[in-house]
């Protein structure tokens, strides 16, 4: 089970059209605790759990940006149609019960009792919630405020609150796997009481406590969210996102999970049936991980509308996107033909939409349609597929727009794809100018995404680095090159998932090649460095 952190509202000093205030959901197995109560955040929290199911509610501090839907919470559960079984336990800074009261005119806070059992946080406050564990730590605000950190088999998250750069900050993230911090200040003067990080304060804070991943929320209305992101991100220098409602992330993703479509029959090449052992080894090469093997299917299938063994191409599809409803955090398929990422990517289209971006590292452009191919192999068209453009079979669920993909290293197409290329103006990366990281991340950064599904045609390499390949072309890159894209990427973008296709084992020098490159390129879309995988007290950045 994962410790889930779930984005409720992240608007400061007042809700707006669409973005409610600072309200998280923090899910641990069986518990949900509600951290901050902005405005607006109760009907947020209302799409992923009823609020007579938290286990608790927890309060950074009494700004009503953060705490003012715990009266609209009582009036849930006091008034209305939800009943908790037992009071919720409410974690608040003092006075909060005081503040309720108030609102009703009442001298004293004892008729909260019945809904809420209010208990006052403390610098280095602990309480274990089934096998949550939360930490909270007085932080440095204008009025008494906390940081709170969550732990959970070995998975953190922390939360920063409202909060100036402080020691107690430091002390809560350090070596966490995700830091949620606001960054709500533009700037600040220097000769002032710091209440508030800038965008660079809350990047710093990641870099100090080598974060493996940080989250800016809370910005404010002189500054937009990207902009705040992307000013954290050149200081942190590692994975940093930004908070948006609905959004939900998982602490520790380390663990991934490997599924191994063995299909060929997507394939132009004549030795295409080795893509099954292939897709067997390269499963073997991924550490830490589960291993989802979809059967086989042996056999060749029949053409249909243009498109070779159609028939199992379409099983295979279905398989592949059951064996990915049934898993969480991240996704490595590994193929296989180049056709077995119709799953996955369709998978992440729908999850991220607009703010995903497909990277495609092949040596070919794979947008041909059943009218263009010169083979009919579906290897060669699932890219125009996952656009919208292909059998009717086997389109997307959701197409992907031609501004949303990044061809790097691509460096034969057919006629056909070139003019499709160039009438929809889809970015592409030559194998030179991918020697340098600058202009891939520049090209992924104006797609406007922030996240990524990274492709790996395995033929995107150069053929005197490795040549186990049915269709490999000259002059493509070298293996730590395209790891060192892949880092790139990762240091900079969240990263969807990771496709590995198209290997035909034939030399055992490419096999050992392999072993080096597969773990390399999944640690790097995963966000872990070589160092943050060994025992080292050292940055993991």
């Amino acid at each position: 089970m994962s410790l889930t952190l779930t984005v409720l509202g992240t608007a400061t000093p007042y809700p707006l059209p669409g973005r409610a205030c600072s309200g998280y959901l923090l899910s641990a197995g069986e518990t949900q605790v509600w951290m901050d109560a902005g405005p607006g955040s109760l009907a947020n929290l209302q799409r992923h759990t009823s609020p007579d199911r938290l286990s608790a509610i927890w309060l950074s501090h009494l700004h009503a940006d953060h705490a003012a839907d715990l009266l609209s919470a009582y009036y849930a559960l006091a008034f209305a149609d939800l009943r908790a079984p037992a009071p919720i336990p409410v974690y608040a800074p003092a006075g909060c019960a005081q503040r309720l009261a108030g609102f009703f005119a009442q001298p004293t806070p004892d008729f909260l009792d019945a809904v809420f059992d209010i208990r006052e946080l403390h610098d280095g406050h602990q309480i274990k919630i089934g096998g949550l564990q939360l930490t909270s730590r007085a932080v440095h605000h204008d009025i008494e405020g906390f940081g709170l950190r969550a732990e959970y088999e070995g998975r953190t998250i922390v939360y920063s609150g409202d909060s100036g750069p402080c020691t107690a900050l430091d002390e809560l993230a350090v070596d966490a796997d995700l830091l949620l911090c606001e960054a709500e200040a533009t700037s600040w003067p220097a000769d002032s009481p710091q209440w508030h990080h800038t965008p660079e304060d809350a990047g710093a804070l990641a870099q100090r406590a080598r974060v493996r991943q940080l989250i800016v929320t809370h910005v404010g209305p002189f500054l937009t969210p990207e902009e705040a992101t992307s000013r954290a991100a050149a200081v942190f220098g590692g994975p940093t996102l930004t908070a948006r409602e609905g959004d939900a992330y998982s602490a520790g993703s380390s663990e991934v999970t490997v599924v191994e479509v063995p299909q060929w029959q997507g394939s132009a090449a004549r030795t295409a049936r080795r893509l099954e052992t292939g897709a067997a080894l390269l499963a073997e090469l991924i550490p830490d991980a589960d291993r989802v093997r979809l059967p086989p299917l042996d056999r060749p299938g029949t053409a249909r509308d243009g498109v070779n063994n159609a028939d199992v191409l379409l099983k295979t599809l279905t398989a592949a996107r059951s064996a990915l409803s049934g898993t969480t955090g991240p996704v490595v398929t590994v193929g296989g033909d180049c056709g077995v990422e119709l799953a996955p990517v369709e998978a992440a289209q729908r999850q991220y939409g607009a703010h995903l971006a497909v990277v495609w590292f092949d040596a070919h452009g794979d947008l041909n349609t059943p009218a263009s191919s010169p083979s009919g192999a579906f290897h060669g068209m699932v890219l125009r597929t996952l656009l919208g453009d292909g059998p009717a079979e086997l389109l997307p669920s959701r197409a992907l727009s031609p501004d949303q993909v990044v061809l790097a290293g691509v460096r034969a197409l057919d006629p056909g794809e070139s003019d499709y290329v160039q009438r929809h103006g889809i970015r592409r990366l030559s194998v030179a100018e991918l020697a340098e990281p600058a202009p891939l991340i520049e090209a992924v950064a104006a797609t406007g995404a922030d996240t990524v599904y990274v492709h790996i045609d395995l033929d995107v390499l150069d053929p005197r680095s490795f040549a186990s390949v049915g269709t490999p072309e000259p002059d493509g890159l070298f293996p730590d090159r395209l790891a060192a894209s892949v880092a790139a990427l990762a240091r900079h973008f969240s990263v969807a998932g990771l496709g590995i296709t198209e290997y035909e084992p034939a030399e055992p020098a490419d096999q050992a090649m392999l072993a080096s490159l597969i773990p390399t390129l999944v640690n790097a879309a995963r966000g872990i460095s070589p160092a943050a995988r060994s025992e080292t007290t050292g940055p993991r950045r």
